[in-house]
C-alpha cells in the first residue's frame, strides 16, 4: 500500500513490477561528498494505474509491503543423498 507523504488519506495499491538484478552502493546517505559508502541495496520497483492516485513522478511517498510470517516461508527441501564417490 502507497500513501502520499503527509496526507494518509491519499492511498493505493501496489503492484509488484520487477527487481533490478543488480545490487548497487547506497547513494544519499547524508549527502557529503567525502561519505564513504558500504551499505548497498536491491531496487525493487512497483507501479500502480495513473488513474489510481494523482502522484507525480519523484514525489515521495510512504510505502509499506505485507511480508509472510517467518513460519510461512519457503524452506528447502532436504538434499539428495549422496552416493559414495560422487
Amino acid at each position: 500500500m502507497a500513501y502520499v507523504r503527509g496526507n494518509p488519506n491519499l492511498h493505493t495499491e501496489l503492484k509488484f513490477v520487477r527487481a533490478e538484478p543488480y545490487v548497487i552502493p547506497k547513494r544519499s546517505l547524508t549527502g557529503d561528498t567525502t561519505e564513504r559508502v558500504d551499505t548497498r541495496v536491491m531496487q525493487v520497483l512497483y507501479g500502480f494505474p495513473r488513474e489510481a492516485l494523482n502522484a507525480y513522478v519523484g514525489q515521495q511517498m510512504d510505502v509499506y509491503i505485507e511480508a509472510p510470517e517467518m513460519g510461512a516461508m519457503h524452506r528447502p527441501e532436504a538434499a539428495p543423498a549422496r552416493r559414495p564417490g560422487s
